[in-house]
């Protein structure tokens, strides 16, 4: 459950979020392969989760993370950014983390960051217009999606926000942006 350069394996996460070992993120089992080569089966997120995950591998499209996950029954994500996890979560227990429409303030924390002060994050779903570009065009660039004008200095835990927050536009309420 220790990964390569003693990382945590995702095993190992969904071990402390489930009580079990599962290797995936998505919701509930895939098949993969076919009857006559016999069937793989996947599991991902059984059950909607008590504490959320997030993960920036699906801010690049490496991995989907399930709505089990997204939405789980407690304020509280586990954030998968780069070589580390970290933590957002919301100080008011009466946010219902299945509402990915109303804004919402969350505390982030990161324990290898030594934080010295309180992060408090306010998330503003939709706020952000999606077809903002930058100036620069290209033509080797015209078959790219349209990239936001901030996109090159986009904190790693804005991007990891908006994979439950769709162009969600995330203020750090004066402290300084983690990148």
């Amino acid at each position: 459950m220790i990964g390569a350069h003693g990382y945590c394996t995702q095993e190992l996460v969904n071990l402390m979020i489930f009580g079990r070992a599962y290797s995936n993120v998505f919701d509930g089992s895939k098949r993969i392969g076919s009857i006559k080569d016999g069937f793989c089966v996947l599991q991902g997120a059984p059950r909607r989760a008590s504490v959320g995950f997030l993960s920036l591998f699906e801010a690049y499209k490496c991995i989907e993370v399930g709505q089990r996950l997204k939405c789980p029954l407690s304020p509280v994500w586990i954030v998968c950014a780069e070589s580390h996890y970290t933590v957002l979560f919301s100080a008011d227990m009466s946010v219902d983390p299945r509402d990915d429409t109303c804004a919402v303030e969350l505390y982030y924390f990161d324990q290898l960051g030594r934080q010295s002060e309180r992060i408090k994050l306010t998330v503003r779903p939709r706020s952000l217009p999606s077809t903002d570009v930058d100036d620069f065009t290209d033509t080797a660039s015209e078959s790219m999606p349209p990239r936001r004008e901030n996109e090159a200095s986009e904190s790693m835990i804005d991007k990891c926000i908006r994979t439950k927050w769709a162009n969600a536009s995330v203020d750090w309420n004066g402290t300084d942006v983690i990148l």
